[in-house]
């Protein structure tokens, strides 16, 4: 019941992130994807953006940039009704930062945020990984964890 909307693209400001989509989607417009995202959300699915990807990459890093990437998640989840995110960062979590990323945009969102990952298998082996610290410090609002085997 949850659907992901691949990918959130990052900006030239670190932990930022926006949403292009796609024309070789085939919506005639951003208009008709919105429609799409609020009928599915009205059939009771949850619709989040994912973030990152094999080729993606956004940097969390930072106070500045925790509190970007919150701010643009949410001004995302408000321009196209998306109700939380996915993050499937590949490459370099720091998982201090994220997990500040993430308190803050549970802070905006509320209780109805949907969270989920999806960290590859060698990122959860342990919980020293980075990838397995930030799900274990945000574990009271993640959603679901669905590993990539």
């Amino acid at each position: 019941d949850i659907i992901a909307v691949s990918f959130a693209d990052s900006t030239a400001t670190p932990g930022q992130i926006v949403f292009n989509l796609d024309p070789a989607v085939g919506y005639g417009s951003v208009d008709e994807f919105k429609a799409d995202v609020a009928a599915k959300k009205a059939a009771g699915k949850s619709v989040i953006i994912s973030v990152g990807g094999e080729k993606g990459n956004v940097t969390i890093n930072s106070d500045a940039s925790a509190t970007a990437f919150a701010n643009s998640a949410y001004a995302l989840m408000q321009e196209y009704g998306f109700s939380g995110v996915d993050i499937d960062l590949e490459h370099g979590i720091n998982s201090t930062y994220l997990t500040k990323a993430l308190r803050q945009l549970s802070q905006k969102a509320g209780s109805s945020l949907v969270l989920t990952m999806a960290p590859q298998t060698i990122d959860m082996q342990n919980t020293g990984t980075e990838y397995c610290k930030t799900a274990l410090a945000v574990k009271d609002i993640l959603t679901v964890v669905n590993m990539q085997y």
